[in-house]
């Protein structure tokens, strides 16, 4: 993962989320977030991205896991979440969202409305779960040899996210805080 600071250009129309706001583990922990959750993430279609403006496409699965100990990556070993999710290349780095429907259970069964829903929404609350790595490939377990046929690795259906948490971490890096307070102290000059 990597962090770049950036002040894009007026013309350039963008949003931003949060990332103080994300689902944490204590967070999951407290709303009972649990394998099963809906969760989307927005990312680019790399293969055709617009000719004169950029074409966003949206991804649906759901929370396949919260593994209780790191899981091997080609980048070392990693705290992630994984996510049933149809993938493709392009996504690595796009947002993930968990989504929550307008009513919930707590763990003692009782059903609940999501607190702050603005007048006039229909669906509930999103909340940033992390980033995408990327695919969890087959490698070294494809006895069908597909992999092979097509000359990429078999893709699972698996996706892995970083969790919000790790985002914090790099944010929080003594490094990037102080060049947030160098950039800062230029503005006020």
């Amino acid at each position: 993962m990597a962090v770049y600071p950036t002040n894009p250009p007026a013309s350039f129309d963008y949003e931003y989320y949060p990332a103080r706001q994300g689902a944490t583990a204590q967070f999951c922990d407290e709303k009972f977030v649990e394998p099963g959750e809906d969760v989307f993430m927005t990312g680019l279609l790399v293969h055709h991205p617009g000719d004169t403006r950029m074409l966003p496409i949206i991804r649906v699965g759901n929370i396949a896991a919260f593994p209780d100990e790191p899981i091997q990556l080609r980048t070392g070993a990693e705290r992630v979440v994984l996510v049933e999710t149809r993938s493709i290349a392009g996504l690595s780095g796009s947002p993930v969202f968990v989504h929550f429907g307008d009513h919930r259970r707590s763990r003692d069964g009782k059903l609940w409305e999501m607190p702050d829903i603005p007048a006039g929404y229909i669906a509930g609350q999103n909340w940033l779960l992390g980033i995408m790595h990327g695919v969890y490939t087959s490698e070294g377990n494809d006895p069908d040899g597909i992999g092979d046929a097509t000359g990429e690795p078999l893709n699972t259906g698996i996706g892995v996210v970083i969790p919000v948490e790790r985002i914090h971490e790099i944010l929080d890096h003594p490094t990037l805080k102080e060049r947030r307070a160098a950039l800062a102290k230029k503005r006020l000059l």
